[in-house]
C-alpha cells in the first residue's frame, strides 16, 4: 500500500474522545482558536488602511501624502501574506494546526512590539523600519486563511458552516470597525506607541493560552463519508495529497474559478479600504480620522453584523438544498456591493470644514452623510453574505489532505487583487490627477469580473462534489477493511 492511501492503526487518540464531546458544542465553541486568531487580526487589519495620511505624516512630517509609497507599504505586505500563505497551506495539511496558531499568534505579537519602538519622521528611514516591520506582520498573518479552513473543515459540521463564518464575519467586522475607533484615538492622541505594545503583548499571551487550553481535531473527521469510520478512535486519516489526487479534485473547474475569481472581487473589496478613507479625510469633506470611525460603528457595524447573523443559517439551509445556490448568493452580494460603492463615490455631498468634519453630532444631522452612512450600512450586509458562503464551498469540493493548500494557493490569488488595489488605486489616483471618481469607476469595474466567474461555476460544481465524495466513500471502505483485518 503506498504511503499516501496508509491508514495507521493507532491507541494513542488521547484527544479523541474531547474533540467528541466538543461536537455538541456550538460552531463558536467548537473552533474557538481559529476565532480568537482571527479576531485578533482583525482588530488591527485596517489600521494602516485607515491611518494612512496620519502614517504618511508620522514619516515625513509637514509633506502631502505619500500615496505611492503608502500604497507600496500596505500592498507588498499584502502580497508576503500571499506567498508565505503557500507555505503555511502546505504545513497546515500536514502537522498540528494548534501548533501553527501558537506560532504565527506569537509572531503577530512580536512584529507590533517592533511597530511601537520605530523613531518617527526620520522619512526614509522611518519607513523602512515601518516596511520591516509590517514584513514580520504579514509572515504571521499569512497562516491565517489555511489553518481556519483546514482547522473549521474538522470541527464544524457541514450544516453548521455558513451559520459559523456568519458568525466569525460578524464579530470579524464588530472588531475591525472598533479597530478603526481605536487606531483613530490612539493616533488622535499620540499614544500609538503604548496600544502596538499592549496588543503585541496580548498576541503572545493569546498563543500561550492555545498552547495549554486548545485541542488538535482528528483530521477529515466530519466529512459525511468518513465520519462513521472514524468515530472509531483507532482509525486515523492519514493520506497525503498526491500529484494524481491534485490533478483529479484540485485542477478542477469550480476550483479554477474560484482561484482567479479572487484576484478580482478582493480588488473589488480593496478600493473602498484604500481610497474612501483618504476621500472623505481629505478637502473638501475634511472628515476627521475618529469620526469617521464613528460614523463607520454608528452605519456600517450594524449592516455587517445582521448580515452575518441573519444569513448565516438561512444560507446553510439554502446551500443544503443545493449547492449551487450558494455560488448565486456570492455572485450578487459582489454586483451588490459594486454598485453600492460606485453611488458612494460618485455621489455628491456637502462640503464641511475641519471642524464640521470632526464634529459626529454635524455628520449624524447632515443629509448627504445619513444617505452615505445608509450606502455603507448594504455594503457591509452584503459583504457578510460572500463572506459566509465561500469557505463552504471550497471545503466541499476538496479533500481533507488539500484544506490548507487549497485555501493557501486561493489566498494568494485574492493577495494578488488585495494588493494590487492600494497600490493600482495610489498609481492611478496621480495619474487622474487626484480625480477618485475615474479611479473607483476603473479599478471596481475591473473588480467586478469576480461575480461572472462565479456565475460560470454553476455549471461545474456538483460534478466536482460528486468526485469528491466519491473519493472519501472509496477511502472509508478501505479504512473499514484495514481496521477489521487488525
Amino acid at each position: 500500500m503506498s504511503n499516501s492511501k496508509k491508514t495507521h492503526i493507532r491507541n494513542e487518540n488521547r484527544d479523541n474522545s474531547l474533540i467528541n464531546t466538543e461536537m455538541q458544542k456550538n460552531p463558536i465553541k467548537k473552533a474557538w482558536p481559529a476565532l480568537v486568531s482571527q479576531l485578533l487580526i482583525a482588530i488591527n487589519i485596517s489600521i494602516f488602511f485607515f491611518n494612512s495620511l496620519v502614517i504618511s505624516t508620522l514619516i515625513w512630517p509637514g509633506e502631502p501624502f505619500h500615496s505611492q509609497e503608502m500604497g507600496f507599504f500596505l500592498g507588498i505586505g499584502t502580497w508576503v501574506i500571499a506567498f508565505v500563505g503557500l507555505a503555511y497551506g502546505k504545513l497546515t495539511d500536514q502537522i498540528s494546526r494548534k501548533k501553527l496558531f501558537v506560532f504565527t499568534n506569537f509572531l503577530l505579537g512580536i512584529s507590533f512590539i517592533g511597530f511601537s519602538v520605530i523613531p518617527t519622521g526620520l522619512g526614509n528611514l522611518t519607513f523602512v523600519l515601518f516596511f520591516i516591520c509590517n514584513i514580520i506582520n504579514a509572515v504571521a498573518r499569512g497562516g491565517n486563511v489555511p489553518l481556519i479552513n483546514s482547522y473549521t473543515n474538522d470541527v464544524i459540521e457541514e450544516g453548521e458552516k455558513s451559520h459559523y463564518f456568519g458568525l466569525s464575519d460578524a464579530f470579524y467586522q464588530l472588531f475591525q470597525i472598533s479597530g478603526l475607533l481605536i487606531g483613530a484615538l490612539v493616533f488622535q492622541f499620540s499614544i500609538w506607541r503604548i496600544y502596538f505594545l499592549i496588543y503585541g503583548i496580548v498576541g503572545i499571551l493569546l498563543g500561550v493560552l492555545i498552547a495549554i487550553k486548545a485541542k488538535e481535531p482528528k483530521r477529515g473527521m466530519l466529512k459525511e463519508e468518513l465520519k462513521e469510520t472514524l468515530n472509531n478512535n483507532d482509525a486515523v486519516y492519514d493520506y497525503t495529497l498526491t500529484k494524481d489526487m491534485v490533478k483529479q479534485t484540485i485542477i478542477r473547474p469550480t476550483n479554477i474559478i474560484a482561484f482567479f475569481e479572487g484576484i478580482f472581487t478582493t480588488l473589488l473589496l480593496g478600493i473602498p479600504d484604500f481610497l474612501m478613507i483618504a476621500f472623505f479625510q481629505s478637502p473638501p469633506y475634511n472628515m476627521a480620522p475618529f469620526s469617521m470611525a464613528l460614523f463607520m460603528i454608528i452605519f456600517g457595524l450594524p449592516g455587517g453584523v445582521l448580515g452575518g447573523l441573519t444569513f448565516g443559517k438561512l444560507s446553510d439551509k439554502i446551500g443544503k438544498k443545493d449547492i449551487r445556490c450558494r455560488i448565486i448568493m456570492i455572485s450578487l452580494s459582489i454586483l451588490v456591493f459594486f454598485v453600492l460603492y460606485l453611488v458612494i463615490f460618485n455621489s455628491t455631498y456637502q462640503p464641511m470644514t475641519p471642524e464640521q468634519g470632526s464634529n459626529i453630532g454635524y455628520l449624524l444631522s447632515n443629509p448627504t452623510m445619513i444617505f452615505l452612512g445608509i450606502l455603507a450600512f448594504f455594503a457591509r450586509f452584503s459583504q457578510g453574505i460572500y463572506n459566509m458562503n465561500q469557505p463552504p464551498i471550497l471545503q466541499k469540493i476538496n479533500l481533507p489532505e488539500a484544506q490548507g493548500q487549497v485555501s493557501s494557493w486561493n489566498l494568494m490569488l485574492e493577495a494578488i487583487g488585495s494588493g494590487a488595489a492600494p497600490i493600482l488605486g495610489g498609481i492611478l489616483l496621480v495619474l487622474f490627477d487626484m480625480n477618485y471618481q475615474k479611479t473607483v469607476n476603473l479599478t471596481m469595474s475591473i473588480g467586478a469580473i469576480g461575480a461572472f466567474c462565479w456565475i460560470l461555476g454553476l455549471v461545474w460544481v456538483r460534478k466536482d462534489v460528486e468526485r469528491v465524495s466519491n473519493i472519501l466513500k472509496d477511502r472509508a471502505e478501505e479504512m473499514n477493511q484495514n481496521i477489521s483485518e487488525n
